[in-house]
């Protein structure tokens, strides 16, 4: 079989190239022949293939014409394309395997990971087409000023409950492997999530509140608390307890993007909450 490392890297690069390079192109051609190579190695079927082009051409053509009748409908494709990764509608595609029942710990659960072919690639162009992202110096001091104080806050108010109710209990550790989930964490499932969730979903409900309903005082509100609903929503494979702490997380992740008007700030609290539990609580949860 094709090295996981190895395929966990190529795809981690288009991420991280949109950041590094100022051509976003290159990300998206990364992410596309990724798309097809592991089609070839059957990851993911042709159903999965044809939702990432049909994604990539809706993308394109979105950014591409300024008709109003024509990008509605449009940014309506673009959401169901998105989302459709987050439900069981492809399960005749398989995530490349990462962590199979590993164990961190002695009274850690059994975590299984794997990348997300299809959300991973959706995000990163979906990221290159619509997004500013931003590289300057300017940008990234009021990203950092902006996410701390959100990653602090939320952080407690995600965690505490669960280790007072003994779903999680301390656990520190830095295992070999650390690096495998930081990248897939990271430069995947963070950046695909807050892209999607919040700089795709969040952002356009709040032009539509401000722009079809006058409604520029409620509409970041109402933009923030549905996006975080839907959020929590698409959790719901992993229980009624998820689905709240995943609402939960998706107004802190809504907040940070809102405040600072960065994609990047809603990431770094994601993958900050993410990277704290990992490293000093039982992860996924506490094994009785």
């Amino acid at each position: 079989m094709f090295p996981k490392e190895l395929l966990l890297a190529v795809i981690c690069s288009a991420s991280l190239s949109l950041w590094i390079f100022n051509k976003k192109e290159i990300a998206i051609v990364i992410a596309i022949s990724f798309s097809f190579f592991t089609f070839f190695l059957g990851f993911i079927s042709y159903p999965s293939l044809l939702l990432i082009v049909l994604f990539s051409l809706s993308c394109y053509y979105y950014k591409n014409t300024k008709n109003v009748f024509f990008r509605f409908p449009l940014s309506a494709l673009i959401l169901l394309f998105s989302l459709l990764p987050f439900t069981t509608l492809l399960q005749s595609s398989q995530q490349v395997p990462i962590f199979s029942g590993e164990r961190f710990s002695p009274i850690s659960a059994p975590f299984w990971m794997g990348i997300n072919i299809e959300k991973g690639v959706c995000g990163i162009i979906l990221a290159a087409f619509l997004l500013n992202i931003s590289r300057s110096f300017s940008n990234w001091k009021k990203i950092f000023k902006e996410f701390i104080p959100v990653y602090i806050i939320l952080t407690v108010v995600l965690l505490l409950p669960a280790y007072l109710t003994n779903f999680i209990k301390y656990d520190f550790k830095l295992p070999e492997n650390m690096y495998l989930f930081i990248a897939n964490n990271l430069l995947l499932t963070c950046v695909a999530e807050e892209v999607i969730f919040r700089g795709f979903l969040q952002k356009n409900l709040n032009n539509i509140f401000v722009k079809n309903f006058k409604m520029s005082k409620a509409a970041p509100l109402l933009s923030l608390l549905l996006t975080a609903i839907l959020f929590g929503l698409f959790h719901y494979k992993s229980g009624i307890l998820m689905i709240v702490f995943a609402f939960l997380a998706g107004i802190g992740y809504g907040y940070a993007f809102q405040k600072s008007e960065k994609i990047e700030s809603a990431i770094l609290v994601h993958f900050g909450v993410n990277i704290t539990h990992f490293i000093f609580f039982t992860y996924p949860f506490y094994k009785v």
